[in-house]
């Protein structure tokens, strides 16, 4: 059954513990407490911040790209990697809704900073989107164990938890990622279940922007409120924007028939039809 969608467009310890050097074997837990209490006068220590094995991600990375496959301790890494960028993050991703510009711009400020240190998180993400869609090795992917599929899963629920709208950068599929799909769709080429899957992935993020825009629309519609409708207009085509790869995108899910999806790819879109149903959205509303 083909997948037929409306054009919208109108916990682990994150901290890596130092281990002692030989010339401090022989210190004592309460020496070593009293050596971290600032004396009268100075300072105290800055919080020691995770640092990024950047070699390991671009391991991944090159593998993914040229092969061999990657496996279950490749996706652990990838997990970790993402783990400790969402523990520098978090807040700061939860700040840019605040209306204190000030405030905002420096919650901006300090995401780009972690992404000087952290460069590959979303292409990691990418991969670990595609992996978890799998139940057989295909694609330079093989499947995730249930360790690796749970902390996953926690990952995702985290971004969803912080606001999935200010996540896309980093939880959801990107537009570049996609775009490589959509192009091989229409050259013609075979796609994987591990590419319906990103697909479907990126249809869902955008419905979680789209949908709470069309209620609000509804009912601008139902008070007649003109300037509303215009304000809401703009943000639409912000979304647009946002979502650039969606028109080829719902092309390629109503195309697709459930033996080319993959189980667990089918599951996955019942899930967003019934999403989108229960928002009250349709075929005709667009």
């Amino acid at each position: 059954m083909a997948v037929v969608l409306p054009a919208i467009f109108t916990s682990c310890d994150l901290i890596n513990k130092k281990s002692d050097n030989a010339g401090g074997a022989g210190k004592s837990e309460q020496t070593e407490a009293a050596d971290s209490i600032a004396k009268p006068g100075e300072d105290l220590p800055e919080p020691e911040i995770p640092v990024p094995d950047n070699t390991k991600a671009e391991r991944i990375i090159a593998k993914f790209n040229q092969g061999p496959a990657i496996n279950n301790i490749d996706y652990a890494d990838a997990l970790e990697y993402a783990e400790i960028y969402l523990s520098l993050t978090a807040d700061n991703v939860a700040a840019l809704t605040s209306d204190d510009k000030s405030k905002h711009d420096a919650a901006e400020s300090a995401i780009k900073d972690v992404e000087k240190e952290y460069p590959y998180n979303a292409e990691l993400i990418q991969i670990l989107y595609q992996a978890a869609a799998l139940d057989k090795t295909e694609g330079g992917l093989v499947p995730m164990n249930d360790d690796n599929r749970a902390r996953f899963e926690a990952l995702v629920l985290s971004y969803d938890q912080i606001g999935k709208k200010f996540t896309s950068c980093s939880s959801g599929p990107s537009n570049e990622s996609v775009g490589k799909i959509v192009e091989k769709y229409q050259n013609g080429d075979q796609l994987t279940e591990a590419d319906y899957g990103t697909v479907i992935d990126y249809v869902d993020a955008a419905m979680d922007d789209v949908i709470p825009l069309y209620k609000e629309v509804q009912e601008a519609q139902e008070n007649s409120d003109m300037d509303k409708l215009k304000s809401l207009q703009d943000k639409a085509m912000k979304l647009q924007e946002k979502y650039s790869k969606m028109d080829g995108a719902i092309a390629i899910m109503d195309s697709a028939d459930d033996a080319e999806l993959g189980e667990a790819n089918v599951e996955k879109s019942k899930k967003l039809i019934e999403k989108m149903q229960n928002a009250g959205i349709s075929m005709g509303d667009f």
